[in-house]
């Protein structure tokens, strides 16, 4: 305890002196309240309106998890739904980019005149805008950015040579062709060793292309 009191001692006296200089500061040379109120007037202040300010913080706070909830399920969606497609990616991240790097200050007038001043919506609205093209832009480049692999599930037994290659898997037409439903057949290779999984395709005409999945 005196250990973990000597850690935090140095934070807390500079914290404290901090405090004690800023309202010593306010009250010598004479600082108008409006421009810098003294730590004394803030606390009084926070008693003496707690109710008020309470109310109003509750309803800051709905706003702010609202629209963080928001913006972060519609940033997860999108970048999943656009990391697992190349063209997609390619076509919307640019935008998302340029639109991440506009000032908030541009899209609250919007905001406000599409669903009111004093809506919570619109803050719900400005909130997740700020949310949303952080976590779509920074997921997309953390799904696309690991190399896992290639996998497969039930839905790829019936694909097509377009549909291979948006998995990522560049095939040649020879042995899935387009429109030919081409028989995935996966086996992993029991070997003594670092011997990385294997996975062959087999379309109807005998045609096979083997895959080793990197480890």
């Amino acid at each position: 305890m005196i250990e973990r009191l000597r850690y935090y001692l140095p934070t807390i006296a500079v914290f404290v002196g901090g405090i004690l200089l800023w309202e010593a500061a306010v009250r010598a040379l004479e600082i108008q309240r409006f421009l810098l109120p003294p730590p004394s007037a803030i606390a009084a202040a926070l008693v003496t309106n707690r109710d008020l300010l309470m109310a109003a913080g509750l309803t800051t706070l709905i706003e702010a998890v609202g629209g963080f909830a928001i913006g972060l399920v519609g940033g997860l969606a999108v970048a999943f739904a656009t990391s697992r497609f190349a063209l997609a990616r390619g076509a919307l991240m640019p935008f998302a980019i340029a639109a991440n790097a506009i000032p908030i200050i541009a899209f609250a007038p919007i905001m406000n005149a599409w669903f009111g001043v004093t809506s919570p919506v619109s803050k719900m609205a400005i909130v997740a805008m700020l949310v949303f093209f952080p976590v779509m832009i920074n997921t997309v480049r953390g799904l696309t950015s690991v190399q896992t692999g290639i996998i497969f599930n039930t839905d790829d037994i019936d694909a097509t040579h377009a549909q291979l290659q948006g998995l990522g898997v560049d095939v040649d037409e020879s042995v899935a062709r387009v429109g030919a439903p081409a028989e995935i057949r996966i086996g992993a290779v029991q070997m003594a060793g670092p011997v990385p999984p294997m996975f062959y395709f087999r379309d109807p005409d005998g045609n096979s292309l083997l895959i080793v999945q990197p480890g």
